[in-house]
């Protein structure tokens, strides 16, 4: 299991992605995902952006990895 604190998201595809609301500087949001797959170290998710109170504002699906950044 790898350290997420190691791990560098690269996300290199956005697909149904709608914009329902706008987030204002400062404003605090909660990220969910479910899993549609995994394979060969790529993940493809349903991601939904919420405020604080329940409100959507934006949903969609992401695809990528997780990369290891070399520090320097």
């Amino acid at each position: 299991i790898h350290k997420i604190k190691d791990i560098t998201p690269l996300f290199s595809f956005v697909d149904k992605v709608e914009f329902l609301g706008i987030v204002r500087p400062g404003e605090k949001v909660n990220i969910k995902a479910k899993k549609i797959y995994y394979r060969r170290g790529n993940i493809k998710s349903d991601v939904m952006i919420e405020r604080e109170n329940g409100e959507t504002v934006c949903r969609g699906q992401l695809t990528g990895s997780g990369v290891k950044m070399n520090e320097k």
